[in-house]
């Protein structure tokens, strides 16, 4: 998806309009006098979005909570990682049991579900290169 976005509108635009976007998971940031608006850099959405400017060749400017270097709240940030369980994943690759669990809409093939799957991982995987 970013990659259109940056086919259509150019990796610049697509770089300002993208980093402007926010898809963090964690909504309780208030708790611990974090802005809601401020993206953790570790959930799931963030692990995705980080791994989907680096498949699009965008630069990702978001101010990730787990970038910066002064004030970062690393027991929190560890108790929200989504980090180790997605290498965990990704060590272990995709079984056919996972696809098995699926709850594939009506016509939608297993073939299917697992061509998105590996094209999913591949592009997790950037994030540990």
């Amino acid at each position: 998806m970013f990659a259109r976005v940056a086919g259509l509108v150019g990796t610049d635009t697509a770089s300002d309009f993208l980093s402007a976007t926010h898809s963090c998971g964690h909504t309780g940031h208030r708790s611990f006098k974090i802005s809601p608006l401020q993206h953790c850099g570790v959930c799931f959405g963030c692990l995705l979005r980080r791994a989907s400017f680096k498949a699009a060749h965008v630069n990702d400017r978001t101010g990730y909570l787990s970038s910066r270097t002064a004030d970062r709240p690393d027991a929190y940030l560890r108790s929200k990682s989504m980090e180790p369980p997605l290498r965990a994943f990704l060590t272990r690759g995709l079984r056919p049991s996972d696809l098995a669990s699926l709850t594939l809409p009506t016509g939608y093939t297993t073939a299917a579900a697992r061509d998105i799957c590996e094209r999913a991982i591949a592009e997790l995987e950037l994030l540990f290169r």
